[in-house]
């Protein structure tokens, strides 16, 4: 693996960790109470989508990432619901 490659990946797991700490913050700061019946949604940031899809841009699906954000309704990532974010990841998480 070359080092561009892994300096990428510890990138990319860094912003990964990152929201999921912006979302554990935010649930302890709202007085989150879990309950057995309603499991935690995880908070989907602009930066996770934007990480994913530059890695699987880097890994040569461009055209793939282009079509998942027309699929998800724009050109451009900025132009995004935030709402959407969660299925744009997943989508983009099945790029093989």
């Amino acid at each position: 693996m070359s080092r561009m490659k892994q300096l990428h990946d510890l990138v990319s797991g860094l912003r990964q960790l990152a929201g999921d700490l912006e979302a554990v913050a935010e649930m302890i700061g709202d007085g989150f109470s879990m309950s057995a019946d309603d499991p935690p949604v995880p908070t989907i940031t602009l930066e996770q989508v934007r990480s994913a899809l530059s890695d699987k841009s880097l890994a040569g699906h461009n055209d793939k990432v282009r079509v998942l954000l027309k699929k998800h309704g724009a050109a451009r990532l900025s132009e995004i619901d935030p709402e959407r974010y969660p299925a744009l990841l997943a989508d983009a998480e099945a790029i093989q």
